[in-house]
């Protein structure tokens, strides 16, 4: 196992993560589990980290054993299911599947570094493909190390000898993982249910700032139909001036190239109708079931390792959350109160963003502002600011990380409080796996 010697971490937003003790670079799920080992001998914290391109800061790596998952790599295939490697960054994992004849069905909307292991942690809910499930439908089971040192496996894949091919018919920890970012276990591979690529036609339109209210019931409804994978709209504020509603969605079709243009057209009227404003239709189906063409790559923000590129560039602030429908109005006006902070603010770059699945939508603020660092603590008191606006809505943390104000997590009723601290005693006895987090740290109760 590689080490190094310890430097300040930062996440993409360039907050500071804290000087780790140590990093260390498991090749393999031995390695995890001599690491979590020494790590509960010697009484030390230990965080497992991605490509640390999240911005909700979502450890503490002040003297802990960080641990980078970026070596647990591997692809295999055995009955309906694959197994990949923690580390394997998701376009990565795509193109694998493809190769194959499938596909990956949900993916962040990022340039493609984020690590699928990183998807579990953070119960990934927002981005490309939302109209096919979360990642929890796709997930056959885990393998997971846990601070006692175990290693786990769940679903089908926990019956000695038996392919990972289901998490039906039996109890199933798989879920209790999910969103927990490491301080239950560190995710070692992932089993991902095999499914083919669908033929998807891409549609795009532009709309005035008053259509914005139409948005979230037109998707419902088109989401209920079953006509997107992904539908996600922005409203940009670039230079002072809000630049208007740009809508991005998908529609697709498991069975042809003919349908996926007929729900595409479809798609594009109503959208159009809604909007008032001008529709693209682009036609390349079948390049676009091959993964390979424009529409392909445009569900990637761009080329790979662009999250360092942004992060250089500027200082990245963010929050989300995910929102039911009959809540979607009040979230869609916090995001654009945010908003004005930020045009008053004469932030350089900013948006609101929706994400739509048929049954909820993610909200989101998003700024990129001057990289100075001696305005990191008024841009971090701006960001308080907006969620503590968002959490006195009906709405769920895309993560919880160490952000939200107690207010959030202690809407938790006191048994269920309870049942997550005694879960994170029995898996982590001595409480060392990413510390502080504020659903298993008892500020939630």
């Amino acid at each position: 196992m590689r080490n190094r010697r310890p430097a300040p971490l930062t996440d993409v937003s360039r907050f500071p993560l804290g000087r780790p003790r140590q990093v260390l670079f498991p090749r393999s799920e031995r390695g995890v589990l001599e690491a979590v080992a020494a790590a509960r001998r010697r009484g030390r914290p230990l965080v497992a980290v991605g490509r640390l391109t999240a911005y909700w800061r979502p450890i503490d790596a002040s003297e802990a054993v960080v641990l980078d998952t970026g070596g647990l790599r591997g692809l295999g295939f055995s009955s309906g299911a694959a197994w990949i490697g923690a580390g394997v960054p998701v376009r990565e994992a795509d193109r694998a599947l493809r190769a194959r004849g499938y596909h990956l069905p949900i993916h962040p909307d990022a340039y493609g570094d984020t690590p699928i292991g990183a998807m579990a942690a953070s119960a990934c809910t927002s981005g490309v493909g939302m109209a096919n499930g979360p990642l929890s439908r796709w997930l056959c089971g885990l393998a997971v190390v846990t601070g006692q040192p175990r290693l786990l496996t769940t679903g089908a894949a926990c019956l000695r000898g038996v392919p990972p091919f289901s998490r039906d018919g039996l109890p199933d920890p798989t879920g209790l993982f999910l969103g927990s970012e490491g301080a239950l276990g560190v995710v070692t591979r992932l089993a991902v249910r095999l499914q083919p690529p669908p033929y998807r036609v891409r549609v795009r339109g532009r709309g005035g700032l008053a259509c914005g209210r139409a948005l979230a019931p037109l998707a419902r409804e088109l989401g209920r139909a079953g006509l997107y994978d992904t539908f996600r709209a922005a409203l940009t504020l670039e230079a002072g001036v809000l630049r208007g509603w740009e809508v991005d969605a998908w529609a697709q079709s498991f069975w042809s190239p003919e349908e996926a243009l007929a729900r595409g057209r479809e798609l594009a009227a109503r959208l159009g109708r809604a909007l008032g404003g001008p529709v693209s239709l682009a036609a390349e189906p079948e390049l676009a079931r091959r993964g390979r063409g424009p529409e392909y790559d445009a569900r990637w923000l761009g080329r790979p390792r662009d999250h360092a590129l942004m992060a250089r560039r500027a200082h990245f602030l963010g929050v989300d959350v995910n929102a039911p429908y009959e809540e979607a109005g009040r979230a869609l006006a916090a995001a654009l109160a945010c908003l004005a902070q930020l045009r008053r603010a004469r932030a350089p770059q900013a948006r609101a963003a929706l994400y739509f699945a048929p049954d909820f939508v993610n909200v989101g603020v998003h700024a990129s502002l001057p990289a100075r660092p001696a305005d990191f603590e008024s841009h971090w008191a701006l960001q308080r600011r907006w969620l503590s606006r968002f959490s006195a809505l009906d709405v769920v943390p895309y993560r919880f990380g160490r952000l939200w104000p107690r207010r959030m997590t202690g809407r938790l009723e006191p048994e269920t409080a309870r049942f997550y601290l005694e879960l994170k005693r029995w898996l982590d006895p001595d409480g060392i796996l990413n510390p502080g987090y504020p659903l298993f740290s008892g500020e939630a109760a």
